[in-house]
């Protein structure tokens, strides 16, 4: 800790982290890293408007997805005060706070301090609402056209950061969509600023408009802190003036600066004092310090990759570079740093400071994941019977909530694929899916093909029971007579289930094989998320990439926001000292791959990359 570590004694940091559905709160002690007892709070969900849009136009299929950065505002500010209360933590405890965010487009007026709707005009009903609704969600598509448009300039200083291709989830092909079908004026507006959510946090806590984080720039809006200022082109350390120019969005730069002309390192002690109002607001005292804020993957990237150094008294910096992160969730994100650059075409990067101080990250990674196990396996015409199945089978009444029914339901499936391993006599899970094979980009694929319009892919399905004319019956009596089901009624969906799980993490070696092509040394893999529980998908992950997994009790992302927000109050020198100090792995965790399923797993992954080609060639086809 810092010379004098006597004074952080009982100390904690507020961790807020926002992700696409909800907010959640933790105190992390700056002895240790551990969270502090009752103060996780996760209760507070956020809106989300999703919708197809009136206008007529070509993004018809697309569906909007939009939020309110005050409801997400209020949100932590209730979980804020909730975890303060709960945990018995008095203001004076808490010396600092950080947040992580989704990389979320946020448009709000400094002048005016209020929203300002990014809803398009044929879509406004409801005055109140939309006026509310000023949050591009980040897995959002309508600005694929836009994306294009920015990609076809060959901006090789900028693009080259991104893999080749800018994406439309990030946010300048977001801004342009919205001046270029007239959603505000710029003219008229003369207070409205462009943010990432966790920049425009960190904005109502300081009240400094033209802060921004490094990671948030650098990763999502074209900054690149690489290029040297001497270059006439570039303006605050990594805006570069010709390549907005080219794509029609210097007027966000000059003669305003309206997305930040005040770029900070992630992990600095910037000394930012809360403001009193978010200090009422939060729960807190007027004393804390701000951190700088990164993205959430990012930030459970860094919570993670600080284990490395307490693997054994070996572990080095260096040894950093050689951990994949991989963050499994509703999407996924595959983070390695690198002292220095590595570029790797359709991996974003390199990002020089945006997750570990003083290094390079390359990010691959998905926007479908576990929302891709939960269409495969909810969009199944036995999903119900299943649901219905387990529902007899452990007696649920109405206190059981929703999410907990959905993981009965996966741990049936999981069963069943025991039950199909032993009555086919097989050595390993894996093996059940040798007829089945599935390209999961049903949302297009981010990395590495860099393909948004990239689509999903099954093949080897066989037929599987319906009893559709029992539902049709059940539906014109008005009668609801139980469907009775057996386990082999749901041997097709926990297949799908199991060969969807090896798509993705085909997916993962895929990322990792460009990596490695690239210059990158991965020796193993550290994995969170909600994923990271699932022990099949570890186990298929550890298998398909023939890497060990690792993972820890902490939550990764709550303690990646503790290891910057320790760094912004002076409790440690650099983020390095705090990971020693605050991130630790659960060795009982770990995951090794079975060696004797090498052959196997290599002819699907054959399989896997086949597909990919045989699908781009059926749409040049079809042309």
């Amino acid at each position: 800790m810092a010379e004098h570590e006597n004074d952080w004694n009982g100390k904690f940091v507020l961790s807020c982290d926002v992700g696409t559905n909800s907010v959640r709160t933790a105190l992390i002690s700056l002895e240790n890293g551990s969270m502090k007892e009752n103060s996780l709070i996760t209760q507070f969900q956020i809106n989300i408007w999703s919708y197809h849009t009136k206008k007529k136009c070509n993004l018809s299929d697309e569906v909007f997805m939009e939020q309110s950065s005050m409801n997400i505002w209020n949100q932590i500010c209730e979980s804020s005060r909730k975890s303060m209360m709960a945990s018995k933590t008095s203001p004076e405890q808490v010396v600092g706070v950080c947040f992580d965010a989704t990389c979320s487009l946020v448009v709000w007026d400094v002048d005016l301090n209020k929203p300002v709707s990014v809803v398009l005009s044929e879509d406004r009903q409801h005055q109140d609402e939309f006026n509310q609704r000023n949050v591009i969600l980040w897995a959002d598509h309508r600005s694929k056209h836009f994306a294009s448009q920015i990609n076809d300039t060959k901006f090789e200083k900028v693009l080259k950061y991104v893999g080749g291709k800018i994406s439309p989830e990030m946010e300048l092909p977001k801004i342009k969509f919205l001046l270029e079908n007239g959603v505000f004026d710029l003219e008229e507006n003369k207070g409205i600023q462009f943010f990432d959510l966790a920049d425009w946090l960190t904005f109502m806590c300081t009240g400094n408009s033209q802060f921004r984080s490094q990671c948030t720039t650098t990763c999502k809006w074209g900054y690149v802190f690489d290029q040297t200022s001497a270059d006439s082109d570039i303006i605050c350390g990594g805006w570069n003036v010709k390549f907005l120019e080219n794509v029609k969005l210097d007027g966000i730069l000059t003669p305003i600066n309206l997305i930040g002309s005040s770029i900070c390192k992630i992990g600095s002690n910037v000394q930012f004092k809360i403001a009193p109002s978010a200090a009422a607001q939060l729960g807190l005292s007027e004393n804390v310090l701000v951190g700088v804020p990164v993205i959430d993957a990012h930030a459970g990237g860094l919570g993670m990759v600080g284990a490395v150094l307490n693997m054994d008294e070996k572990h080095t910096k260096q040894d950093i570079t050689k951990t994949l992160v991989l963050i499994a969730g509703t999407s996924s994100c595959h983070m390695i740093v690198s002292e220095e650059p590595v570029f790797i075409e359709g991996v974003w990067g390199p990002f020089y400071n945006s997750m570990t101080l003083d290094m390079h990250l390359s990010e691959g990674g998905q926007t479908f994941c576990g929302a891709a196990l939960d269409y495969i396996v909810e969009s199944h015409p036995q999903y119900f019977n299943l649901i219905q199945s387990v529902s007899n089978q452990h007696k649920i009444d109405s206190t059981t909530s929703v999410s907990a029914l959905k993981l009965m339901a996966i741990k049936k499936l999981e069963s069943i694929l025991e039950q199909m391993k032993e009555q086919r006599q097989l050595e390993h899970i894996d093996m059940l899916t040798s007829d089945v094979h599935i390209c999961p980009y049903w949302n297009g694929c981010r990395s590495p093909l860099a393909d948004p319009e990239f689509r999903g892919v099954i093949t080897g399905l066989s037929v599987t029971p319906l009893n559709t004319n029992k539902k049709i019956e059940n539906l014109l009596t008005q009668h609801s007579s139980p469907i009775t089901s057996d386990d082999s009624d749901f041997e097709q969906l926990a297949v799908l289930y199991l060969a969807m799980i090896q798509a993705l993490a085909y997916g993962t070696k895929h990322i990792m094989q460009e990596m490695i092509k690239s210059g990158h040394t991965i020796d193993r893999i550290f994995m969170c998320g909600g994923l990271s529980n699932n022990e099949l998908f570890v186990k298929q992950h550890a298998n398909i990439t023939e890497k060990p997994i690792y993972r820890m009790d902490q939550d990764s992302m709550l303690l990646g926001c503790g290891v910057l927000s320790s760094v912004a109050c002076g409790a440690y020198s650099d983020m390095y000292h705090a990971m020693r100090s605050m991130c630790h792995l659960n060795r009982e965790r770990d995951v090794m791959p079975e060696n004797e399923l090498q052959l196997y797993h290599q002819k699907k992954f054959n399989v896997f990359m086949e597909i990919i080609r045989d699908f781009i060639k059926y749409r040049e086809m079809m042309k």
